[in-house]
């Protein structure tokens, strides 16, 4: 019931056009600061926090809990797992190439500044994050941090998990804007093809809103029931992204672009570039190696 609701007061930003969507930015990064300083607060209105080495964990949601607090400067076992996370938090968005070409001309000189600041500063901001938990929680950390917050205050936990659905209302248009595009692109194919109408939703419009066609409404209520679907049936989102950070990322990141590269431009390049290009492939078939297993070795 609860994701059902969620997802419906959804339906209306599904429909805004991609080139309005950053009106929806500052409420994006006010949800994200309001998380941050309720990681600042905990301490002095949370119970429990910080939690000693030696100290058990609590059950945090429908866990039995388990565990202590204990802390370690790198701990191993982990890292292919994180390493997974991020690949698929940083790297190869397909968002990307679409809020591009719906910039103005006269913006997009400043493109690629606008996205090393903004991913600089998403970076820093959750390893700040990272770092603030895990010297509260130590080892007791969960894989979603609002179940520590809603352990040790249910008030800063509420608070945070209504700042994560509000950044999560804000960024899901954005990640559905290339799938429709590529859907809209093959209906209207199709119905070229079938001499039925063109299927694309976009247009020289200027509304706020797109123009409620049949496949535009198809497309994304298709979209938006899916999501219901997968949030309801994965029980541990954390695993999942782990495993496609540490698979399609490094393909789409690392091994296919110079797999690519060489394979378009390798008579014209010079020893040094090749084996440049054969060492990011290396790395990027060991790195997806390792991160499958460790990312299997934790969930099992």
């Amino acid at each position: 019931v609860v994701v059902a609701a969620v997802l419906g007061c959804f339906i209306p930003v599904a429909f805004v056009r991609p080139r309005y969507l950053s009106v929806f930015a500052i409420v994006g990064v006010m949800g994200i600061a309001l998380l941050f300083v309720v990681l600042i607060l905990v301490p002095f209105i949370g119970r429990g926090v910080p939690i000693a080495d030696d100290d058990s964990c609590p059950p945090l949601g429908h866990g039995p809990g388990g565990g202590t607090g204990q802390r370690a400067l790198c701990d191993m076992d982990g890292m292919g797992l994180a390493t997974g996370v991020v690949l698929f938090c940083f790297g190869g968005h397909a968002c990307l190439p679409d809020l591009y070409m719906t910039l103005p001309k006269a913006q997009r000189p400043m493109w690629d500044r606008a996205v090393d600041v903004g991913f600089s500063a998403a970076g820093l901001f959750y390893a700040l994050a990272a770092v603030l938990a895990y010297a509260f929680w130590g080892g007791c950390v969960a894989d979603s941090l609002t179940l520590n917050l809603m352990f040790s205050s249910p008030l800063l936990g509420s608070i945070s998990t209504l700042a994560i659905l509000f950044n999560t209302f804000c960024t899901m248009a954005l990640v559905y804007v290339p799938t429709t595009r590529i859907a809209n692109d093959a209906l209207g194919a199709c119905a070229h093809a079938c001499g039925c109408g063109a299927g694309d939703d976009e247009d020289d419009g200027d509304s706020f809103f797109l123009p409620l066609r049949a496949s535009t409404v198809a497309v994304r209520l298709v979209l938006i029931a899916l999501s219901g679907v997968l949030a309801l049936s994965i029980p541990n989102f954390g695993f999942i992204v782990g495993l496609m950070g540490a698979f399609t990322t490094m393909l789409i990141s690392f091994v296919l672009p110079a797999a690519f590269y060489l394979i378009v431009r390798g008579r014209s390049l010079s020893p040094l570039a090749i084996a440049g290009c054969v060492a990011v492939v290396a790395i990027g078939f060991a790195g997806m190696g390792v991160g499958l297993q460790a990312t299997l070795a934790k969930a099992a």
